[in-house]
């Protein structure tokens, strides 16, 4: 169709030292590290100007795996004026 434009992506994400510190009335809490990789990919479609010249409808799904796991999803309604 001519207002749709699906599009997909890929990535790649290195953490060199992600530590922290951190302490609580005195007492010191487990240090958490990011440190390593995580792959990265994405896939969605871009609907524009589907009731109006002014209006766009983006939707797209993330997936994460590697030092970070997990998907997340992104809906943004868009208008120009």
């Amino acid at each position: 169709m001519k207002y749709v434009n699906p599009y997909v992506g890929a990535a790649w994400e290195h953490e060199f030292d992600g530590g922290a510190t951190a302490s609580v009335y005195g007492y010191k809490l487990d240090e958490p590290s990011l440190e390593g990789d995580t792959g990265i990919g994405e896939i969605g479609v871009t609907l524009a100007e589907t009731v109006s010249k002014n209006i766009g409808l983006d939707l797209g799904l993330q997936g994460y795996t590697g030092e970070k796991e997990g998907i997340a999803g992104t809906v943004r309604l868009s208008f120009n004026w």
